[in-house]
Parts: structure tokens; sequence; C-alpha cells
């Protein structure tokens, strides 16, 4: 069913009579609250509710249980229900531009969940049951205020594209290196001021973005980046020839790395 653009602002407690429908599509309306009846549509696989102006969710929501594509972006949504890792066929999910500020502990029992989205949300820190979501492969946290992340997170060994830009991080564990899947992995506009050596033997690492950090030359363990130390380094660590290095100028400090074999290292 498509209800897509419709200014709609309520729909009536006998929509969940829809027992059978299957694809529900209510994209950038007005919707404020979702009746309790909405627990009802049982059937539902994919849910489309962005863009509306949804501040909670009701407790019923929870019964969806055969539910696997959900879009939550755009919205008011400040907590999610308690019991919301109920929802555990949830193959992909989008809580995008919400005002979400910590997550229900249940959020580990969503374990079929592989590409999510939680960027541009309040969240202050991750539950430790994060850990739990080894199905998970994409995951974007842009522009929240993560200081640091819980320690079961690094057991998400399938995760291969991290979207960690403008968070408060200030420091990389050692357990980072147990994201073996990594191959994409942003840290743009954090707080950190080392960056470890042991980053690079990240063997599937093909991408890695580092810009707009305090980083402290003498703290940097690869030394200065526009150096040709470094250089040498990723030759030594990765035993590939540099093929391309372009820097437009110190003023601007645009530094591009381009290594044999697809690794980019940038850190404008």
């Amino acid at each position: 069913m498509w209800l897509n653009d419709n200014e709609l602002e309520a729909l009536p407690g006998s929509f969940g009579n829809l027992e059978s429908l299957e694809y529900l599509y209510l994209e950038k309306n007005n919707l404020k609250k979702l009746p309790d009846s909405f627990g009802e549509l049982e059937s539902l696989r994919t849910l489309w509710l962005n863009d509306n102006e949804l501040s909670m969710l009701p407790e019923s929501f929870v019964k969806l249980n055969n539910l696997k594509y959900l879009k939550l972006g755009g919205n008011n949504i400040k907590k999610l229900p308690q019991s919301f890792g109920e929802l555990e066929s949830l193959q992909v999910l989008w809580l995008s531009n919400n005002q979400l500020r910590a997550l229900p502990k249940s959020f580990g029992n969503l374990i079929n969940i592989q590409i999510l989205w939680l960027d541009n949300n309040g969240l202050l820190k991750l539950p430790e049951s994060f850990g739990n979501l080894k199905s998970l492969h994409h995951l974007y946290l842009t522009n929240n205020f993560l200081t640091d992340l819980p320690i079961s997170f690094y057991d998400l060994t399938r995760l291969q594209i991290l979207e960690l830009q403008n968070n408060k991080l200030k420091e990389l564990p050692e357990s980072f290196k147990k994201l073996i899947s990594i191959r994409q992995l942003n840290l743009n506009l954090n707080y950190l001021i080392h960056i470890p050596e042991w980053l690079l033997d990240l063997q599937n690492l093909s991408e890695l973005k580092i810009n707009s950090n305090p980083l402290d030359e003498e703290g940097i363990e690869i030394n200065d980046f526009s150096s040709e130390m470094l250089m040498e380094y990723l030759k030594k660590k990765r035993k590939k020839r540099i093929i391309k290095y372009k820097e437009k100028s110190r003023a601007d400090e645009e530094k591009l790395f381009k290594i044999k074999g697809g690794f980019l290292l940038d850190l404008r």
C-alpha cells in the first residue's frame, strides 16, 4: 500500500484490520503517532515511515515480528520501546535524523540486522548488547556524541563499512584490530590525537578517512603524514608501491595517498 506524501496526520484505529498487508509506504506525511492497533499488522515485511513527525512508537509496534525493512528516519523519535529488540526479523533499519540519546538494552537482540543507520541523532553511548549484532556489515553512526564504544563492539567481525564521522572519540583501543572485515573506515571530525600503527595492519582496509582531527605530530606512531616517512612506512607495512601522491598546498592541508591495490588514505 502506497500512501506517501499525502499530508496524513493520523491513521484510523481500524487500520490494524489489514492483517494480510505486507508492504506499507507512509513516507512524507504529518503523522505524529500510530494507533495502538498498528501492531496487528503482523504480516508486514516492509514499512517506510520516514519523514513524518513521530515522537514515539506504540508498545504494540514490537508485535511486527515479520518486519525485515524498516525506515523511521527523519522523525522526532527520542526513545525506542524497551522491547524494540523483539523485532528479530529486521535486516535493514533506518533511524537517521531523530533525537535518540540512547538505545534500549534489547537492541542487541536484532541479531539478523545487516545494515543500520543511526546517524544524525544525539547518541551518547551504545549499549553493551550492541556486540550481539553479529550479522551487521554496514553501520552509520555519523553526527552523534560518542566518546567511546562498548567492549562488545569489537565482536562485530563481519562489519565492512563503519562511519564514525563527527563524534567525540579521543582514542582507538587496540581491540579495533578485531574488526577484521573492515573495508571503509571514516573517523573524520573526531578528537583523535594519536593514530596507532596497527590500524593499517587491518588486511581488508581499503579506505581510511581521518580528516579534521587534532593530530599531535609527536604522538603519532606513523609520523608526519606529509613526509616521506609515511610513504616508506606504508611501503613496508603493505609491501605495495605508492603510485600517486597529491598535495595541493600546506595551507589547505589537502593530502591524498593512493596505494597500489586500492588502499586510500585521506587526511585533508
